[in-house]
């Protein structure tokens, strides 16, 4: 990712300032791979942390189904809909302890 920002950057037209910028940055196919690569690694963060807390909190991991996808399809979706699980769902009894 860095390198290919550091790469591509230099020589494209594009700005990270406003909306039309970015446009312009992304019309170069090594800056859109590079947020392409961003976004993924984002949404594998927040993936990775959102499974982490449903076996912190010893909830089970049927509650990672519907939130995976989103979170790698629409972002802050994902993690909205497990926001609440903690402080709604029960502990699952047959989670191996850690």
């Amino acid at each position: 990712y860095a390198l290919l920002v550091a790469v591509a950057w230099p020589g494209s037209e594009g700005r990270y300032d406003t909306l039309g910028g970015v446009a312009r940055l992304f019309q170069d196919a090594r800056m859109l791979l590079a947020g392409w690569v961003h976004y993924l690694a984002f949404d594998l963060l927040a993936g990775g942390w959102i499974a982490d807390e449903v076996d912190r909190h010893g909830l089970t991991r049927w509650l990672l189904l519907p939130a995976l996808p989103l979170i790698f399809l629409f972002g802050p979706a994902g993690l909205l809909v497990l926001s609440p699980a903690p402080r709604c769902c029960a502990p699952c009894p047959v989670m191996p302890d850690r």
